[in-house]
């Protein structure tokens, strides 16, 4: 049996929405001492690892290592209703396909989601990253938003001392430029200059995870390379990765 509950809920609330904007399925992970999520969007452009360790839980209690698949389009409809006041417990009993959700901030609400068959063949991403910057969230956040009043993409280009992005599209070209020593930006190391292009769509729903963390990390390198966004907070992490797109 699984029964863990959590406090900090618009930190869970804010994790399960962003993952649904891109994930339709996911497997839900629960060990000895954390939990995990993974998951990919169906053509797998981009990817999703949650990391959450039993520390961040109210109560974690977990029988023994079980993973199972989760409809993240019916998940997002409940996580939706999560109050900041509520205290969200997830529930799994032994036998039972189902994942019990309870929304408890006074008045007691319960929700019960059908687990799914997943054929799970997600890529494992090890990669040692040319580039890796740390900047306040909210600062790229605008910076995204900028590039999407232009266009669909994004390129990314990287020096030791900046980093240039810039969007083209039909009414013309947006361009951004973070210099190093600008206060938003708090630790940039590039072992080479690179450049990649990457779909800002997607950029713009992983950023509705913005809330949990007041810093991202993002790490890339040349054309190959997935763009890499990891938002940490305490117990925790939430990683996105995103296939490069073709110049």
């Amino acid at each position: 049996m699984i029964e863990v509950s959590v406090s900090d809920s618009r930190a869970l609330k804010a994790i399960l929405e962003s993952i649904s904007e891109i994930v339709d399925e996911a497997a839900f992970i629960f060990e000895e001492h954390g939990f995990c999520i993974e998951g990919a969007d169906p053509s797998i452009i981009s990817k999703v690892d949650v990391s959450l360790s039993d520390a961040f839980f109210e109560s974690y209690h977990v029988d023994s290592a079980v993973e199972f698949g989760v409809d993240m389009t019916s998940l997002d409809k409940i996580a939706k209703r999560i109050l900041p006041q509520d205290t969200v417990t997830l529930i799994s009993r032994d036998r039972e396909n189902m994942l019990e959700v309870v929304l408890n901030g006074g008045i007691e609400r319960k929700f019960d989601a059908a687990l799914i068959e997943l054929n799970n063949n997600l890529p494992k991403i090890s990669l040692d990253f040319p580039a890796t910057m740390v900047v306040e969230t909210e600062a790229f956040r605008n910076c995204v938003r900028d590039l999407a009043v232009i266009g669909g993409s994004v390129v990314f280009d990287v020096f030791p001392e900046r980093i240039v992005m810039t969007s083209t599209g039909e009414l013309g070209t947006a361009t951004v430029t973070i210099q190093r020593d600008n206060p938003a930006v708090l630790d940039l190391k590039v072992a080479a200059p690179c450049s990649a292009k990457y779909n800002l769509s997607y950029l713009m729903s992983f950023l509705k995870a913005g809330q949990i963390s007041e810093c991202i990390t993002i790490s890339l390198g040349d054309r190959d390379f997935p763009l890499k966004l990891e938002f940490s907070m305490m117990h925790g992490s939430l990683v996105f990765y995103l296939a490069p797109m073709e110049y």
